[in-house]
This record gives C-alpha cells, sequence and structure tokens, in this order.
C-alpha cells in the first residue's frame, strides 16, 4: 500500500510541477498569424522528425525552400510546383519536398527525417515564385527551428549539512540547451507539500564522449522545518524562451535519510 501510494504522490507531485513549469505563455499556434519578417519559433524535441507546411493562392506558383544555418550557409535550397527551376544544393539527405495543387491553390511540405545538432537554429523559408519569375517572389512562410535534448537518467541525491539542514543535489547528463530545475518538497508525517522556490546552485558541463551535450548538476540547501521524513521530486525542463509540452524529464523521487 505505502508503495502504491507513493507511486500516486510522484504522479501527482510530476504533474504538479510540469504545471508549475508551464505557468509561462505555450507555444503558439503555427496557424496564428505573425510577422513574417520575424521567423516564427518552432520547438522540436531532437531525434525526432519535423513538417512545415506552406501554401499560396495560384496553382501556377513554384515554391522555394531553403534552410540556412545561423551564420546563413544554405544546407538546403529545393523548388517545386508549376515550373522547374535550377536550385539542387541539398546537403541535408534527410530532408524531404513534397509540391501538389488543391484547387486554386499550390501547396507544398519539407519534411525533416530526423533532427539533429546540426539543425540547432536553422532558418526555414518557404517563397512563393510567380509565373518562373524569380523577381516576383513572395515569402509565404518563415521559421527558426529551436531544438531541445532531454537528458538521460537523471539522479538527485540528498546528503546532511548540519544538525538541522541538508543539501539536495540533482545531475542530469546528455541534455541540450541547459536545464533548469523544479522541486517539489514532500513533508511525510505533516503530510504537506511545498514548492520550493528558492535560488538553485547551477553549474554546467559538456560531454567528452559528446560535446554536443551538456550535463547539468543543480544543488540546493535547505533546513528541516520539522523533525521527520522528507522527499524530493525534481523535474528537469529545458531553458527555452517559453514553455513546451513534453520537453521536461521527470527525476526518480528522493528521500533524507
Amino acid at each position: 500500500m505505502k508503495q502504491l501510494a507513493m507511486l500516486l504522490l510522484t504522479h501527482l507531485v510530476v504533474m504538479m510541477l510540469v504545471h508549475y513549469t508551464g505557468s509561462f505563455l505555450l507555444e503558439k499556434s503555427p496557424s496564428q498569424k505573425h510577422n513574417l519578417e520575424e521567423p516564427f519559433p518552432y520547438f522540436r524535441e531532437e531525434g525526432r522528425d519535423f513538417v512545415m507546411e506552406c501554401t499560396s493562392d495560384d496553382i501556377n506558383d513554384t515554391h522555394v525552400w531553403t534552410i540556412a544555418t545561423p551564420n546563413g550557409k544554405k544546407i538546403f535550397d529545393r523548388c517545386c510546383g508549376a515550373d522547374t527551376c535550377d536550385r539542387h544544393r541539398h546537403l541535408d539527405s534527410s530532408v524531404k519536398v513534397m509540391c501538389y495543387v488543391n484547387g486554386t491553390k499550390t501547396h507544398s511540405r519539407l519534411r525533416i527525417g530526423k533532427i539533429t545538432q546540426a539543425h540547432r537554429d536553422n532558418s526555414i523559408q518557404c517563397r512563393a515564385l510567380k509565373n518562373g519569375n524569380p523577381s516576383s517572389t513572395i515569402q509565404v512562410r518563415s521559421a527558426r527551428l529551436m531544438t531541445f535534448h532531454k537528458p538521460r537518467n537523471p539522479l538527485c541525491q540528498v546528503l546532511p549539512t548540519g544538525e538541522n539542514s541538508h543539501r539536495v543535489t540533482c545531475t542530469a547528463p546528455g541534455g541540450y540547451p541547459e536545464m533548469t530545475c523544479n522541486m517539489t518538497q514532500y513533508e511525510e508525517d505533516q503530510q504537506r507539500k511545498t514548492i520550493i522556490d528558492r535560488h538553485f546552485n547551477y553549474s554546467y558541463v559538456k560531454s567528452d564522449k559528446h560535446p554536443d551535450l551538456l550535463t547539468t548538476v543543480c544543488s540546493i540547501d535547505l533546513p528541516y522545518l520539522t523533525p521527520g521524513n522528507y522527499t524530493y521530486f525534481t523535474v528537469f525542463a529545458p531553458n527555452l524562451t517559453t514553455y513546451v509540452r513534453n520537453a521536461s524529464t521527470p527525476a526518480p523521487p528522493t528521500q533524507t535519510v
């Protein structure tokens, strides 16, 4: 019964932490209007696929898709639609483009088969080429691909630092970008849950085997408010410009000794 109660408590606390970390603005829907001069941010997990669609109001349009790195280097430059064009830069073999006509509109779809570290902060653009005239291109969609990599097997430990205090240290290896810690303290004797909103000490270390990933270590010193058993529930979230669903990673609950 005690194990079942702890499992239920773990689920409830993790959901509460995810809700707490999600109190920021959620990622806007891609269908919402936005300033085309400012690329729309897409937050995606590395290792998964990515699909972006483009539509223009003329069946004679040719869609031109480009992907560029943060320093401006084009790694993809292809067109599809009514006319062919001399664009063949295709350094990323995981990217595919498909065009089709529906009614009076031209549609196209770009798909990245697997997002990798090479796609971090890439800009993606779809332009409509009118009647094969390069001088009459219209920008239809623009995006910036903001990627994250979930840490693997995060762990926490609790060690005494004095007669009435202890330190909680949590480590999350293999993540990107830098992670933030969100922690809840559960006081078993009082059946009281408290979200830890104090300042954490952070350190970030690059992996020798995977230098494109980081190990996040967060720690915090806490007093014993009352004698008893304490359990800590910690969730790591990538440090992005906005909260993204399903981007957080929980660590197993950790008890005082």
